[in-house]
């Protein structure tokens, strides 16, 4: 089990309500991430759907590869 049930997500902001928040923290840092490729391409997927533009692969620093 992960934890994220609906009880714990029922108060937790949806995306769409944080995606410039999150876009301005990380600004143009390098993102180190493990397993980028799956976890950018939801990322980017939200951010599709948003109308934002994607956070190129180039940024992410994958431990998987590490």
């Amino acid at each position: 089990m992960h934890g994220l049930d609906d009880a714990f997500l029922r108060d937790k902001p949806v995306f769409k309500k944080v995606a410039q928040d999150f876009i301005d923290f990380i600004g143009e840092s390098k993102l180190v991430i493990h397993n980028a490729a799956f976890d950018m391409k939801f990322l980017n997927a939200e951010l599709k759907w948003l109308g934002m533009p994607a956070i190129p692969r180039e940024r992410a620093v994958d431990t998987l590869d590490i």
